[in-house]
């Protein structure tokens, strides 16, 4: 309200000083009106800005307990800001250096994986995934492939360092791994990475390639960016030899199996000889 009544007693007063400053100039002075009014606006505008200080004063205790919270909350947003640009002007550089670290280590390869497009249940089949940094050795990926299914062989980028999973989504496959998940690639070699996978559960399942590039971070070696390649899907179908399979292959199953077995037997015997 004190803040309102400041503000209209500026006004009415720049108002009057305009009124007054423009009587003077034009009837008892006798300039002409553009002149005049001229004059008067330039007068009332001078003492508007007057009055608009004078409406809104300066805490004065700020001269004596430092900086309002305003002015405060103030430096902290500047500060924030001033933090968030040179984030950001560090983020730039760092991507320029994976940029460079990328052009010089990643070179175009051929990747190969063969996992099976149908399997049965409880039955166990092989999966393979080599990699080589070359575009020459076809004939060598496909070589001795221990897996039954059909290979696929895709070009890919490669780097001197790479990383291998298969997972199971939704628990569809018990996956044994016989290599490490990240391994070296040589210029003008093979490496290999082996999985057991073995069907769990009825119908369509989700099984997950995922081939990484490691691409060393600038500053910090033992960190490495990863780039996914692959995923493959596993129709799986399920029939009573399969069913079989999977009990014999589950000792859990095999055991429960026997358990039932003898207690039905046992159930019979005493019912026809009490």
């Amino acid at each position: 309200m004190k803040l309102l009544a400041r503000w209209s007693t500026a006004v009415v007063v720049a108002a009057a000083v305009f009124a007054a400053t423009w009587w003077l100039c034009v009837p008892v002075s006798g300039l002409s009106e553009t002149a005049g009014l001229r004059i008067a606006s330039g007068a009332a505008t001078l003492v508007l800005v007057v009055g608009i200080a004078w409406a809104n004063p300066p805490d004065l205790m700020d001269y004596v307990t430092g900086p309002s919270r305003s002015e405060k909350n103030y430096r902290i947003s500047w500060h924030w800001l001033e933090l968030a640009q040179k984030r950001a002007r560090l983020n730039l550089v760092y991507q320029k250096l994976v940029d460079h670290a990328f052009a010089e280590l990643v070179q175009p390869g051929r990747l190969m994986f063969n996992p099976p497009d149908q399997m049965q249940l409880g039955h166990k089949e092989r999966v393979e995934v080599r990699l080589t940094r070359t575009l020459t050795l076809d004939a060598e990926l496909l070589k001795r492939l221990r897996g039954p299914g059909e290979p696929r062989i895709e070009d890919i980028p490669t780097a001197p360092l790479m990383a291998v999973t298969l997972k199971s989504e939704n628990g569809g496959f018990r996956i044994t791994t016989f290599s490490d998940e990240e391994q070296r690639v040589a210029q003008d070699g093979i490496t290999t990475w082996e999985f057991d996978i073995r069907a769990r559960k009825r119908g369509q399942q989700i099984l997950s390639l995922c081939v990484s590039l490691r691409i060393p971070v600038p500053g910090q070696p033992l960190q490495h960016r990863s780039i996914p390649v692959r995923e493959a899907k596993i129709d799986v179908q399920v029939g009573a030899f399969a069913l079989v399979g999977y009990m014999m292959a589950d000792w859990r199953w095999a055991v429960a199996t026997m358990i039932t077995l003898v207690g039905t037997v046992a159930a019979v015997v005493a019912l026809f000889h009490p």
